[in-house]
């Protein structure tokens, strides 16, 4: 089996040499300038990416004349601890978008400092609070003395997502 490193130049999406599929085909400078060759892009079932100009993926020769990419480094330090996974897109070397899964078990997207939140939770709170308000006329006036909301928007909180604020 020979296994080679090279760096990509340039990519394009044709169709598969063996199935009529569209796939990811990436130009790849392997040992200098005037070895430039195309290979195929394999990745994991559910996983898309395309990786950037400039980096470095092993090239797998299994056939012939068939090479493939099987993975590939985009040159971002990697920062994670054991048992988690970061999902990201980027630009120029910066992590964009980004899907964080904690091994403590929080999802992070796009970071942290805020909270998901469940949408049929929060709206049921709301309509509380708005029904608790329209009852009382919309307004408080007088010696009348209004009866405490009960709405309580609590449940809506998703405590092991959070989010960007």
């Amino acid at each position: 089996m020979d296994i080679k490193v090279g760096t990509v130049t340039g990519r394009e999406i044709r169709k598969n040499r063996n199935s009529g599929h569209d796939v990811l085909l990436l130009q790849v400078e392997v040992s200098d300038a005037d070895d430039v060759q195309t290979v195929e892009l394999v990745t994991h079932a559910g996983d898309e990416s395309s990786p950037p100009d400039g980096a470095t993926v092993m090239l797998l020769q299994i056939g012939p004349a068939w090479v493939v990419a099987v993975g590939a480094d985009d040159l971002i330090p990697p920062g994670i601890d054991v048992g988690e996974r970061r999902v990201y897109s980027q630009d120029g070397g910066v992590r964009k978008a980004t899907i964080y899964w904690r091994a403590d078990g929080q999802l992070e997207l796009n970071g942290t400092g805020d909270h998901a939140v469940r949408f049929a939770a929060l709206e049921t709170a709301f309509n509380q609070l708005k029904s608790d308000f329209d009852s009382h006329g919309g307004h408080f006036s007088g010696e009348v003395v209004p009866t405490p909301s009960t709405a309580d928007i609590s449940g809506a909180k998703i405590n092991n997502i959070e989010v960007s604020s």
